[in-house]
């Protein structure tokens, strides 16, 4: 089961787990994008309707499957309140239906351990590894850097093809940068791998590169 399978992360993780010859439920809500939900079925996924602040929905849609993976976020909303209602609470809500369906193993996609300035993200991710920890299931939780898709991206005033960078700060701090499609096939693997199963594992890098750095690169 996929939660979060119609957003970037989720849908790649969907291909990747599908080239890998899995069969795939992805978790969507009735009101998901009709595009997006064409291009999961052409994937061959199969569908179960719930919505994670909703835990009634949940159970169903754990039911009968080995591994949860999840990587669903309120982030791109900005709000306090959506972190706390979808990160936070929702993301538990699943814990617990997986638990009670069974599943064998739960795969999360958190974020860097270097990553510790306080905010509602940081809370409830920490708050759902420590949930997920105690489930009794075995576990993976992925703790990716920084996604180049987002922070090298014009939603971050970073646009290449404007020639337009904005730095923040003094642009020197060393970042480990990571491509989405990279967390994808960590998350696609580790169904698999013994290697995965009960830890904790820090992806970025392995170079670490300034946004300064990064923009000459692209000059």
């Amino acid at each position: 089961l996929v939660a979060g399978a119609t957003g970037y992360l989720g849908s790649e993780i969907c291909r990747r787990l599908r080239a890998h010859g899995k069969r795939v439920r992805a978790l969507v809500r009735q009101s998901s994008d009709s595009a997006k939900l064409d291009a999961l079925q052409a994937l061959g996924v199969e569908f179960a309707y719930g919505d994670l602040r909703v835990p009634e929905t949940l159970l169903a849609a754990c039911t009968g499957v080995e591994a949860v993976i999840t990587g669903e976020t309120s982030i791109a909303a900005q709000r306090s309140e959506y972190i706390n209602a979808v990160d936070r609470d929702g993301q538990i809500h699943l814990v617990d239906a997986a638990q009670q369906a069974g599943v064998n193993h739960f795969i999360y996609v958190s974020f860097s351990r270097n990553l510790n300035t306080p905010s509602p993200l940081h809370t409830a991710k920490r708050l759902v590894e420590d949930r997920i920890k105690t489930s009794g299931m075995d576990y993976t939780i992925l703790c990716p850097s920084f996604f180049m898709e987002y922070w090298l991206s014009p939603l971050i005033a970073f646009n290449p093809a404007a020639a337009e960078a904005r730095i923040y700060g003094s642009g020197d701090l060393k970042i480990a940068w990571i491509a989405l499609g990279d967390v994808a096939e960590f998350a696609a693997r580790s169904v698999d791998q013994p290697i995965a199963c009960n830890a904790a594992i820090q992806l970025g890098g392995p170079e670490l590169l300034s946004p300064r750095e990064v923009i000459a690169l692209f000059e």
